[in-house]
């Protein structure tokens, strides 16, 4: 009942073990059974995008969400910084400097700090959230009630098929479309190690394309 990815992961992790457990533990195998166990494809890459007139109807909706107050501003820095659900959900006030509007997001999945650039937007939004005791920005307990909460926003807004980490591809997309961002710049603020990953977010749209060859 798990998908292709998470098979694959789970593999990967018992394979490690079995690994580890030969070369440092001393446990008497000749082979790791899991290097013979054919892995199932990985899951095509997603490249759920939305219109702007869609993004600013998520925005609204998310607005509206009476269990985490602050969702629809997660939402739009989300869109707007590239960062994923847990590097925001980090971030703390004292991370951001405010003035020359950069964060430093301490722990990300490539196990490495990252230093993010801020848009005024961003930092507009972050100001007028109310302080927290412990300093974070969006102080969610329970990331299943967040995630449910999110989706039932989707779901007001009258769009199908869209996730929380969907948002990367938008913010990706309207760098390079909006902003004319090049591929160095846009794997420094989403934190992507290579140009191909980057890509793989930075869905450009065909419409973006003709109006480019029209000018």
């Amino acid at each position: 009942g798990k998908s292709r990815s998470t098979v694959r992961s789970y593999l990967k992790l018992l394979s490690r073990a079995i690994t580890v457990g030969r070369k440092e533990l001393g446990i008497p195998l000749s082979h790791n059974p899991f290097e013979l166990v054919e892995k199932p494809k990985p899951n095509a890459a997603r490249e759920r995008t939305l219109e702007h007139h869609e993004l600013k109807k998520l925005f609204k909706a998310c607005s509206t969400c009476s269990s985490f107050h602050f969702l629809g501003v997660f939402a739009e820095v989300a869109y707007l910084t590239l960062c994923r659900r847990g590097e925001l959900l980090r971030l703390k006030r004292g991370d951001v400097d405010f003035i020359n509007r950069i964060a430093i997001l301490r722990e990300t999945k490539a196990d490495k700090p990252r230093t993010i650039a801020l848009a005024p937007r961003v930092i507009e939004l972050l100001k007028a959230l109310p302080r927290t005791v412990d300093g974070t920005f969006f102080p969610v307990r329970s990331i299943s009630a967040f995630e449910k909460a999110f989706s039932r926003a989707v779901e007001r807004a009258g769009i199908t098929d869209f996730h929380a980490h969907d948002l990367r591809h938008c913010g990706a997309q309207h760098l390079i479309e909006d902003e004319g961002w090049n591929t160095i710049e846009l794997m420094q603020q989403g934190g992507w190690t290579s140009g191909s990953m980057a890509k793989r977010y930075a869905n450009i749209s065909p419409k973006h394309l003709a109006k480019k060859l029209s000018r």
